[in-house]
């Protein structure tokens, strides 16, 4: 799921694409995706448009030079997710997981609470930060952890918004709050609604 390369010796594509939360900068190589972030999100600005269509063809790349096959792999894997997750993201943990490949700058601990955190929770369910840091074998290190997703440079992928307060609260989302507060809620509707059908289909008793 994840490799390491040395930005400076790679060559780097920058991708906007557009989604139905705004604007997102995705940079990858061909190893895999480096980082996936929004693009002038803000509080003020956030109106989220479930109509908006991701595809390939939306998309702006602002790199120059040639991309051949191996490196466009990685975004389109990246799309491909996307468009999952928010047409129905109970149906994303069927698609493969982009590969990542993170920057050496990142700690072993950082890695270890990203990777975690995205095979370890599902579309729908929130986890707190100190079971998050009991997972990854540091109970007691919930403020790092809570370090950890501030430096999160995949959201979306990396569900940092999944990442709550011990009292239930959503506390702080480095994009805009309200999106944390909006992502939660798409994936429990739609979970919500997939368990409807199935109780729907359920044969009687």
């Amino acid at each position: 799921m994840t490799r390491v390369c040395d930005a400076a010796d790679v060559l780097l594509v920058t991708t906007i694409i557009p989604t139905p939360v705004g604007n997102y900068e995705l940079k990858s190589c061909h190893e895999g995706i480096h980082s996936l972030q929004p693009v002038n999100i803000t509080e003020k600005n956030f109106n989220p448009n479930l109509s908006i269509d991701i595809k390939e063809n939306t998309c702006n790349s602002q790199t120059t030079e040639p991309i051949d096959a191996k490196q466009k792999l990685p975004i389109i894997q990246c799309l491909n997710w996307l468009q999952t997750y928010f047409k129905n993201p109970n149906d994303i943990q069927k698609v493969p997981v982009p590969m990542i490949c993170f920057k050496t700058r990142a700690t072993d601990f950082e890695k270890n609470v990203w990777l975690t955190l995205t095979e370890t929770t599902e579309a729908g369910k929130a986890i707190t930060y100190a079971e998050l840091a009991n997972r990854c074998g540091h109970q007691k290190a919930s403020r790092a952890v809570g370090t950890a997703m501030k430096k999160n440079p995949i959201p979306l992928i990396i569900p940092c918004h999944r990442v709550i307060r011990s009292d239930g609260s959503h506390g702080n989302y480095s994009t805009c709050n309200p999106m944390k507060g909006w992502l939660l809620s798409h994936e429990s509707k739609q979970k919500k609604s997939e368990e409807e059908i199935d109780m729907l289909d359920a044969p009687e008793m």
